[in-house]
C-alpha cells in the first residue's frame, strides 16, 4: 500500500533554493507545492507537485486538493504495480550490469573490477573479494549475489571479526535441541543453512579459528552441514562469497590460514581497488552521497567548491569509501551554507602531506590524535578503520 507525505511548499525568493529553473521565475509564480508519496519501507517513488503563488501555497484549498490527488495517484500506481513490472530508466547505452548500479564510480579501473565480478557471478564458483577496510566488499558481495544464474535466494552475512569466536560456530552451524546447556528450545539454524539457495557471505575470512577453517572447508567440499548435536549431515546448495582485507598468502606461510581452504574459497579473486587509485570517482562519489543526504532529509542540495574537490582528489583517503562517507557526513551537519569551501574540511584533508613521506604521515596522525583529544575509537571512526587497524597503523609510526 503506498502513501503520501505532508505537503510541502517552497518560497522561490529563499536564495537558498537560487538553483530552481529559471524560466519558473518572472512568470508569477512565487512558490512550489510539492507531495512525495511513499511505499511501505518508506522510500519515494513518485511526487506530485504543483507551482502557485505564495499565498495560494499556503491555502487550506491549496493544500486539501494536492493531498487528495497524491492519495490518488497513490492508489492508481499500487493498482498498476500489482500487474506491471515498473523497471528503472537507465541512461541508453548504459552496459552496468544488473544488480551493480549501487556502485558509483565510473573510472576505467572501477568498470574493470565490475565486470570481473559480473562475469564471475555467472558461476557457482566460491569467491574471494579482496581489498582495503572501507572498499565496499559487502556491495560488491551482494552485487555478485543479484547478478547470479539463475535468480538469488536469500543473501546471508557472518561477519566473522564481529562475533565472538565462541559463539561463531552455533552462529555458523546451527544446532539440535539439547546440543548445549542454555540453547534455544527446538534448536537453532546456522546461518549455512538460512542461506541454502541461495549466498553466504563470509566477511572477514581471515579472523576464523583453525578449528572452524576445518569445519569449513568440509562444508564447501561436500555441500553439506552438520548441526551442532545433529545425527547426520544436511545437504545444502549455497554459493560461498568471501571477503578479507588481509593478505591470506602471507597467513598460509605464517601458518595461521589453511593453504587448502584458501584454494576453495579462491577459485576466482574480485580485487577491490583502493579509492587513490579511482581517480575522480571521488568526485562523484561525494556528490552523490551529498545528494543522497539531501534527498532523503528534505533539505537544499549543499556543492563541493572546486577548491575543496581539489583537495579531496589529492587526498590519500586510508579509510576508502567508509572514511569519505564519514568526511561528508559531518560536512553535511556543520557546514551551513550550501557551498562546501575548502576551509570547512579537516585539517588533516586541507593539509595534505607529501606522498610517501613517512614522517609526514605521522605528523597528521599525530595530529588527527589531538584534534580527537586522543580517543582512538573515534579517530578509528573517522578513518573508517577498526580500532585494531589503527593501533597497528600508530604502531608502524611510532606514536604511542
Amino acid at each position: 500500500m503506498l502513501r503520501s507525505k505532508s505537503v510541502v511548499s517552497f518560497n522561490l525568493a529563499d536564495p537558498r533554493y537560487q538553483h530552481v529553473e529559471d524560466s519558473l521565475k518572472g512568470s508569477g509564480f512565487t512558490a512550489i507545492v510539492y507531495v512525495p508519496i511513499e511505499n511501505n519501507e518508506g522510500g519515494i517513488i513518485a511526487c506530485l507537485t504543483g507551482v502557485s503563488s505564495d499565498e495560494q501555497a499556503l491555502s487550506f484549498p491549496t493544500a486539501g486538493i494536492f493531498k487528495s490527488a497524491s492519495e490518488q495517484l497513490g492508489q492508481i500506481i499500487s493498482r498498476s504495480s500489482s500487474h506491471l513490472r515498473i523497471k528503472a530508466a537507465q541512461p541508453q547505452g548504459d552496459r552496468t550490469p544488473r544488480g551493480f548500479h549501487n556502485i558509483i564510480g565510473s573510472s576505467q579501473i572501477m568498470e574493470d573490477t565490475i565486470q570481473r565480478a559480473a562475469t564471475a557471478s555467472k558461476y557457482n564458483f566460491p569467491i574471494l573479494i579482496t581489498g582495503e577496510t572501507g572498499t565496499g566488499k559487502e556491495l560488491f558481495a551482494k552485487a555478485i549475489h543479484e547478478f547470479s544464474i539463475p535468480g538469488p535466494g536469500p543473501f546471508i552475512v557472518v561477519n566473522s571479526a564481529a562475533i565472538p569466536a565462541n559463539l561463531l560456530e552455533s552462529e555458523l552451524f546451527g544446532y539440535q535441541e539439547g546440543a548445549f546447556t542454555g540453547g534455544i528450545k527446538g534448536g537453532k539454524k546456522g546461518k549455512i543453512l538460512l542461506a541454502d539457495q541461495g549466498t553466504l557471505f563470509l566477511d572477514e575470512i581471515g579472523e576464523l579459528s583453525p578449528d572452524l577453517q576445518a569445519k569449513l572447508l568440509r562444508v564447501i567440499q561436500e555441500q553439506e552441514v552438520e548441526p551442532l548435536g545433529a545425527v547426520k549431515p544436511i545437504p545444502i546448495n549455497v554459493r560461498f562469497i568471501s571477503a578479507t582485507h588481509r593478505d591470506l598468502n602471507q597467513m598460509v606461510k605464517n601458518g595461521e590460514f589453511r593453504e587448502d581452504l584458501l584454494y576453495r574459497l579462491n577459485a576466482i579473486e574480485v580485487r577491490l581497488p583502493p579509492l587513490r587509485e579511482r581517480g575522480q570517482d571521488v568526485f562523484e562519489l561525494a556528490d552523490h552521497m551529498l545528494n543522497h543526504l539531501s534527498v532523503s532529509r528534505g533539505t537544499p542540495l549543499k556543492r563541493l567548491s572546486p577548491e575543496a574537490k581539489q583537495s579531496l582528489g589529492k587526498y590519500p583517503w586510508p579509510g576508502n569509501v567508509r572514511q569519505l562517507q564519514n568526511v561528508i557526513n559531518r560536512l553535511f551537519v556543520f557546514v551551513e551554507g550550501l557551498t562546501i569551501n575548502l576551509n570547512d574540511l579537516p585539517p588533516d584533508i586541507r593539509n595534505i602531506p607529501v606522498k610517501g613521506s613517512l614522517e609526514s604521515d605521522k605528523e597528521r596522525m599525530e595530529s588527527l590524535l589531538l584534534e580527537f583529544g586522543g580517543n582512538k575509537t573515534a579517530l578509528a571512526h573517522y578513518l573508517g578503520i577498526t580500532r585494531t587497524g589503527l593501533w597497528k597503523k600508530l604502531k608502524r609510526l611510532g606514536i604511542q
